[in-house]
């Protein structure tokens, strides 16, 4: 009977201490910047960080492996906001870390965000402007849909597991192949990249344009 009590007391105080643990909920002031510009991430409730229990965050490609810690940042005690600063351009996210120095990297939390080259939000290619890449023209496909890295509304916010990951194969899926399962027009518009990168892509619906000049015969 007494050890059952132990047991009942432990998985209580165990209870009690995950829910102390609850990894804060993030947001991003916009899901689009430019190289250069900070980007701001609030946080729902302080951060109750400690010295045995840090946060931090990082602004990484959506490609990237969960684990890369390259610029990171520390996210104090007590802090409702954060800066990190995009350096690169693309398809990147900020992910949320927690209980470090214990672990190099422990992710809870991960927020789509677009970079561009420049500020102008106006730069972004049509999709039919003949991209060099398969991705590249995806990235241009999303972002004129409206959509983020993973073919949701700009501004979502995803927890800690991927939506990349499958739970059936406990394998991540490739972005390309993800998004091309969920957004079929994606896959007609840009799939023809593939092979070809130097050959216009254009959407389902558009016609090629007649030659100016007819071939000449011989």
């Amino acid at each position: 009977m007494r050890s059952k009590l132990i047991l009942i007391l432990s998985g209580l105080a165990a209870g009690a201490l995950a829910a102390c643990d609850t990894a804060p909920t993030m947001s991003v002031a916009s899901s689009t910047a430019a190289v250069g510009e900070d980007i701001v991430v609030s946080f729902k409730t302080p951060i109750k960080g400690k010295a045995s229990n840090l946060h931090w965050i990082a602004l990484q490609s959506v490609d990237s492996p969960d684990s890369r810690s390259t610029g990171r940042v520390v996210v104090e005690h007590g802090q409702t906001t954060a800066r990190v600063r995009a350096t690169d351009s693309g398809s990147l996210e900020v992910r949320l870390h927690d209980r470090y120095p214990q672990e190099e990297s422990h992710l809870v939390a991960r927020a789509p965000v677009r970079v561009l080259a420049t500020s102008g939000k106006a730069d972004i290619p049509p999709v039919a402007s003949a991209p060099p890449t398969e991705k590249e023209c995806l990235d241009q496909w999303l972002a004129a849909q409206k959509l983020d890295a993973y073919g949701s509304p700009e501004g979502s916010v995803y927890a800690n597991v991927s939506p990349l990951f499958d739970q059936a194969s406990q394998r991540l899926t490739p972005r390309i192949t993800y998004l091309y399962a969920k957004l079929p027009n994606a896959k007609l518009a840009c799939a023809s990249a593939r092979d070809q990168p130097g050959r216009e892509v254009r959407a389902p619906d558009e016609q090629a344009k007649p030659t100016d000049k007819a071939p000449q015969q011989e």
